[in-house]
């Protein structure tokens, strides 16, 4: 009830014009049935101008018509705005454990198709009230004219009510059916389309094989959905039906009355045609009340994500940039294996350090951990002795700047690929590499990367780790993490870019993750991370001359070009 309080809110929105003006719309069918004697017995021209005016004032119905539909519309768009801003805004409040659920993708999908039919949504609302008033003003005539007929009509409405509302749980859920059953083959749909899979479609010539899981997916998509259109087309047929006998038996009634005289033919046409709107209401607006509360999942977890508890807002004073992990204990959602186990280390500010492990050690694991990006299940991680979860997402977002294995291309331009912010291009630092190859672009760094937009250009691997590590360097950030950045190149380019970046990073906490020993000539300590524990820690030399993991490690990538 609350929820359809709330998008009532929102539709009225105090125009009051907008409500006025959705009545007199609503008149113009109780006038036409309310003239009806007039117009059968209409002699005089009096009766003639009186018509006219009526003439007029359906016109004018319809003007104002135009008027609500429009003024529904501005309105909801502006809501509709102010919905989707709230909902990227409680984006910000939602641990990345939390995304990576498939339930909450499926509460995203309940709450964006609510926020797309906002506006139908509200619209719907007006119209149901309006018909509504319309329905009880019928039924208030046909007190004033017959009270035995109007218990009648009590009677027939109760049996239309019970019939329809067999007819909507037939129906109940059957949209999120509908997708539920239509998800695999669109994934399916999607992976033929999509540019991505374009290079391994091609290659290996899956076309065929794709194309049957398609059609299997799709008519089994198909088959589900005609059996529950049949089960509600049984009930849909027996409404119907009914509907019909109804109307027929109060043609009977009333015409019986007619003929015992105890109504004239105006107070017949006025009984079944009050009782045609009725049932006419009674069925489009009980769909549309019924649509609306298969919405209210969807505004419930709207309403869930945006009051969702804050984050931390306000910066803290930090004493130092030293970085410590205080035995911490990690495990991913829904397993019972932790991945991280009693780590602790002391990151001093001004060195750099390696993280070095096999694949699935805990060493990207640690990583999130640090940046906040999932909560330690036991421990503690500080920043110059402040907790981590204490500490604004804004002011981690200044203190830490990150390479991840897998950086992200967004559909923007080349030059908000660098910056992912509004920024003035005079302001800022952008590195010749990038400068060299956008000079032969129509648009420089202005163009952009996503071929849904016209004149886009399509970026080697190479322009685009240019891009990558121009966004980490933009930010002059107290601590650079790199989590496998030389995981795709040459041993010659490996060598390049670790000479590149020194000066970028000096005066820096920096922390290296990788799985190759190109890295150790350039940083002061080595972490040797396996199964989730700090099994060896120290300089390179030292850890060679203790002889253990890491002195294994090394002497199998020697012995790899040996």
């Amino acid at each position: 009830m609350k929820s359809f309080i709330q998008v009532f809110k929102n539709c009225i929105n105090k125009k009051i014009i907008v409500i006025f003006a959705s009545l007199i719309v609503s008149l113009d069918r109780l006038i036409l049935i309310s003239m009806f004697p007039l117009i059968i017995t209409i002699k005089r021209k009096e009766d003639i101008i009186v018509l006219l005016y009526i003439l007029l004032f359906f016109i004018v119905g319809e003007f104002f018509n135009i008027f609500v539909n429009y003024s529904l519309e501005k309105h909801g768009e502006k809501h509709k705005k102010v919905l989707k801003l709230n909902m990227l805004k409680s984006f910000e409040n939602i641990e990345l454990k939390e995304f990576e659920s498939v339930d909450f993708k499926n509460k995203i999908f309940v709450v964006n198709n609510y926020i797309e039919n906002y506006i139908k949504i509200s619209k719907d609302c007006y119209k149901t009230l309006i018909n509504l008033f319309l329905a009880l003003f019928v039924l208030l005539i046909i007190f004033y004219i017959n009270v035995y007929m109007f218990i009648t009509y009590l009677f027939v409405i109760a049996f239309i009510l019970y019939l329809k509302n067999n007819q909507l749980k037939a129906s109940k859920d059957i949209w999120i059916k509908y997708m539920e059953n239509c998800k695999e083959h669109n994934i399916i749909n999607n992976i033929l389309i999509d540019k991505k899979h374009s290079n391994e479609r091609k290659i290996f010539n899956v076309f065929n094989f794709y194309n049957k899981i398609f059609l299997h997916k799709y008519d089994d998509a198909i088959n589900e959905n005609l059996n529950d259109a049949k089960n509600r087309l049984k009930f849909d047929f027996l409404y119907e039906v009914s509907n019909y006998f109804l109307v027929l038996f109060m043609l009977i009634v009333s015409l019986y009355l007619y003929n015992l005289g105890s109504i004239n033919i105006s107070y017949f046409y006025l009984l079944n045609s009050g009782l045609i709107v009725i049932t006419e209401i009674i069925g489009t607006e009980l769909n549309k009340i019924s649509d609306y509360f298969n919405f209210t999942n969807g505004i419930n977890l709207y309403h869930e994500f945006i009051t969702k508890k804050k984050l931390v807002k306000k910066d803290v004073k930090l004493s130092n940039y030293n970085i410590e992990f205080d035995r911490v204990f990690f495990r991913y959602p829904n397993s019972d294996e932790y991945i991280i186990k009693n780590f602790s280390f002391t990151f001093e500010f001004g060195k750099n350090y390696s993280i070095l492990g096999r694949n699935g050690s805990g060493k990207s694991t640690l990583i999130k951990l640090l940046l906040g990006l999932y909560r330690v299940e036991k421990g503690n991680i500080r920043i110059g002795g402040v907790d981590i979860n204490d500490i604004s997402l804004e002011q981690k977002s200044k203190i830490f700047s990150v390479l991840f294995q897998h950086p992200k291309k967004y559909p923007f331009t080349i030059f908000e690929n660098i910056t992912l912010e509004e920024s003035q291009k005079g302001d800022l630092d952008i590195d010749k590499s990038i400068i060299e190859f956008v000079e032969n672009f129509n648009d420089g760094i202005d163009s952009y990367t996503s071929i849904n937009y016209k004149n886009n250009v399509n970026l080697s691997g190479g322009q685009w780790k240019n891009i990558f590590f121009n966004r980490v360097f933009l930010r002059k950030s107290k601590v650079f993490i790199f989590d496998e950045p030389t995981s795709n190149l040459d041993p010659f380019l490996e060598l390049e870019y670790y000479k590149n970046i020194q000066d970028k990073i000096s005066g820096s906490l920096n922390i290296f993750i990788s799985h190759r020993l190109g890295i150790v000539k350039y940083t002061d300590i080595i972490l040797l991370i396996e199964d989730g524990n700090l099994i060896e820690s120290g300089t390179h030399n030292e850890l060679i001359s203790y002889g253990g993991k890491y002195f294994e490690m090394y002497e199998i990538q020697k012995s790899i070009f040996d």
